[in-house]
This record gives C-alpha cells, sequence and structure tokens, in this order.
C-alpha cells in the first residue's frame, strides 16, 4: 500500500535530513527539544498523507505515530545515557521501531478502511516515484550515521593501538558524504546500466583529500548506494 512507503518518507525526512545538529542537541538535552523533533516528523506525516486527513481515525494513526516516536526517543536518549554509550545495534533497533510502528499503523489503517477513498493525486499514487524518493533520502542522508556507527565499530574491534575514536561529523563537513551518496544513487537508478562504472569514480575525489582515512567511508558510501539501487530497481520492478 502506497501509505506505508509515504509514512516511511516522512519518517525518513524528519528523521534525518531536517534533524539537524541543533535539532539533534535540543532533543537529547530538554524535553522540549524532543517535542519539536516530532513536531517535525508529525508535519511531514501530515504533508505526505493529505488525500487520507479526511478518513475517520486517520487523524488518531497519525497521534499514535507521534506518540510512539517521541518515546522511543526519549527511551534511546535514557538508555544512552544511564546503560550504554550509542551504537550501530541501537541505532538500528531504535529505527526497526519506527518502521515496525508505521507497519502496524498501516495495517489497523487497512482494517478501519479495506478500500479507502482518497484524491487520486498523483504525487501521492505514483509508488514508483515514493519508492525511489524513500530511497534516495535513505541512501544521502540515513546512512551518514550508519557510516558513523560503523567505523567505531571497526575501530573499536582492532587492536589497543590501532583504535581510533571517530566524532560525528558536523553538517557541513558531512556534505561532501552527501554529494556523493546523491549522485551515486541517481546514477545507479536512473542511468543505463552501461553508466554504473561511474559510480566509483564519484568516491575518487575523496579518496585524493584523504587518503587512506577516507577508504572506509567511501567504501561504505558506495556499498549502500549500490545496494539500495538494487533494492529500488526491484521494488519498482515489482
Amino acid at each position: 500500500m502506497n501509505l506505508f512507503w509515504l509514512l516511511s518518507l516522512a519518517h525518513l525526512m524528519g528523521d534525518f535530513p531536517f534533524q539537524t545538529d541543533k535539532v539533534f542537541y535540543y532533543k537529547r538535552n530538554f524535553r522540549w527539544g524532543g517535542l519539536f523533533h516530532v513536531a517535525i516528523c508529525t508535519f511531514f506525516n501530515i504533508l505526505l498523507t493529505l488525500p487520507f486527513l479526511k478518513l475517520r481515525y486517520f487523524w488518531l494513526l497519525l497521534l499514535i505515530l507521534s506518540v510512539s516516536h517521541f518515546l522511543y526517543d526519549e527511551l534511546k536518549t535514557w538508555f544512552t545515557q544511564k546503560v550504554m554509550r550509542d551504537n550501530i545495534f541501537l541505532f538500528l533497533l531504535d529505527q526497526t521501531l519506527h518502521f515496525f510502528t508505521i507497519w502496524v499503523v498501516v495495517q489497523l489503517f487497512s482494517i478501519l478502511h479495506p478500500f479507502p477513498s482518497v484524491a487520486k493525486w498523483s504525487i501521492y499514487t505514483n509508488t514508483s516515484f515514493i519508492v525511489r524518493l524513500s530511497g534516495f533520502v535513505f541512501v544521502t542522508f540515513a546512512t551518514a550515521p550508519i557510516i558513523f556507527y560503523l567505523q567505531n565499530y571497526f575501530s573499536y574491534r582492532r587492536k589497543q593501538s590501532e583504535k581510533r575514536n571517530f566524532l560525528f561529523p558536523k553538517d557541513r563537513v558531512r556534505l561532501l558524504g552527501y554529494v556523493e551518496r546523491a549522485c551515486a544513487i541517481i546514477v545507479f537508478v536512473r542511468l543505463n546500466p552501461y553508466f554504473w562504472v561511474l559510480v566509483p569514480v564519484i568516491f575518487v575525489p575523496r579518496l585524493i583529500k584523504q587518503k587512506s582515512e577516507g577508504i572506509i567511508e567511501a567504501s561504505l558510501g558506495l556499498f549502500f548506494a549500490v545496494a539500495t539501487g538494487i533494492a529500488i530497481r526491484y521494488l519498482v520492478r515489482v
């Protein structure tokens, strides 16, 4: 159902490109910051489900998403401050809870409205476009923290003398990675397979600039772009 992809895209938009460093800081340190972040996510939930808003109980389902999002984030913040430091496993668990809740809400909606009568606005009914855009947002923005967590994870597993603590880069520093992964996913999804050879080339400037220090980030960026591109081509074709 398109609704799942619409709400998934809304979550990706609110949780990554529009969760800036300042929003993240306020969310981690102030209760109102968490509410502000959820308000941003709720805004995208509403914006991307406009044709459904007139249906009975739909606002209740959006409320469930907003409340659960706030609770998950508050629980993660408490856990990382009191129990253990943030890591790739907590990040993946948190995101799994978010997307599982979206799936549950969509199932509830399908029970309440098996055949919903909504306006046939092309931008909301074009599943191919929604899936491609979701993949683009995921690869460009959502993989930034994943790459960061994996870098620290790989570093932690090295010998003591080779360990290195990576700090999550600021917005401006992440810009190069955003551009790399955005270009890579566009080439892989939109262009003829003959042009796929250009995808690795996109990451060459990073390797020239950062040399060995950029190998892990470039390799992970390439991997996520290719893997997501394959998934998008499969989903759109199916």
